[in-house]
C-alpha cells in the first residue's frame, strides 16, 4: 500500500523524497489525502490540481462591513515563523483573526486548539435569540500557513480560495520575502517617496490597511 501511494503521489508531481518522509509522518500509508496535506503544509506545491480549494463562505462573514469579528489589519500582520506557546519547528499557521502564530497538525496541533477554544468561547456566549437567528460559533477559523502561504478553514476542513484573501496573502508574501509592503510608503516609487515629507500631501500613495 504505501509504495502505491508513493508512485501515485510522485506521478502527481511530488519529490519522491518528501513522499516517503509524508508517508512516515502521517502514519497510515493508505491515507493519501493525509499525506498531501502533509506535503503542502511542508511547502511542496500543487503541481497537479490534487486538492480543490473551497469558496469558504466564512471569509464573507468576517469581511462584512458589520461583522462582530473582523479580519487582522494587514499593518498588524507580522511573519514570525515560531509557535505563540514555544513549540519548535516550521509548519505553523498565522490566526487572520487574531494575528497569533501556532504549531499546526503535525506538531503539537496549538493552531486546532486555539480554534476550538475560541469556537467554545463563542458557543457560551450564545443566545437563544442568536440560535433562532441560525447564528453558529465558528471560533478564530482561517488559518494562513507561513510554509506555502495556503489558507485553511478548520469549519470547512479545506484549503481556501477567496478574492477577498488576497491582500491578507500579498501582506504575508511581502513579510515573508523581504519584498515592500503593498501601500506602504517603503512601495512608492522613488519620485513619490521623495514627496512624503512631514505635512505634505500623500500624492495619492495609499496607506490604509485592510
Amino acid at each position: 500500500m504505501a509504495s502505491r501511494t508513493l508512485q501515485d503521489l510522485t506521478n502527481l508531481g511530488f519529490d519522491q523524497a518528501k513522499v516517503r518522509e509524508a508517508l512516515q509522518a502521517i502514519g497510515n500509508p493508505a491515507d493519501k489525502e493525509a499525506a498531501i496535506n502533509w506535503l503542502l503544509d511542508h511547502g511542496e506545491e500543487d503541481r497537479g490540481g490534487t486538492v480543490e480549494l473551497k469558496h469558504c463562505p466564512h471569509v464573507e462573514e468576517f469581511s462584512h462591513p458589520f461583522a462582530p469579528q473582523k479580519f487582522i489589519k494587514r499593518s498588524s500582520m507580522a511573519f514570525h515563523n515560531q509557535c505563540h506557546q514555544g513549540c519548535p519547528g516550521s509548519e505553523n499557521w498565522c490566526c487572520l483573526l487574531c494575528g497569533e502564530t501556532r504549531c499546526g497538525r503535525y506538531a503539537k496541533k496549538h493552531s486546532l486548539a486555539h480554534w476550538e477554544e475560541k469556537k467554545r468561547e463563542q458557543e457560551a456566549n450564545l443566545t437563544v435569540a442568536d440560535a433562532a437567528a441560525g447564528k453558529e460559533a465558528i471560533g478564530h477559523c482561517l488559518v494562513l500557513g507561513l510554509s506555502d502561504l495556503t489558507v485553511w478553514c478548520y469549519e470547512c476542513q479545506a484549503y481556501v480560495d477567496h478574492e477577498m484573501l488576497t491582500p491578507l496573502l500579498k501582506q504575508m508574501e511581502a513579510l515573508k520575502f523581504g519584498r515592500p509592503v503593498p501601500g506602504s510608503i517603503s512601495s512608492a516609487s522613488a519620485p513619490e517617496a521623495a514627496q512624503l515629507k512631514e505635512g505634505a500631501p500623500m500624492s495619492g500613495v495609499s496607506l490604509e490597511a485592510m
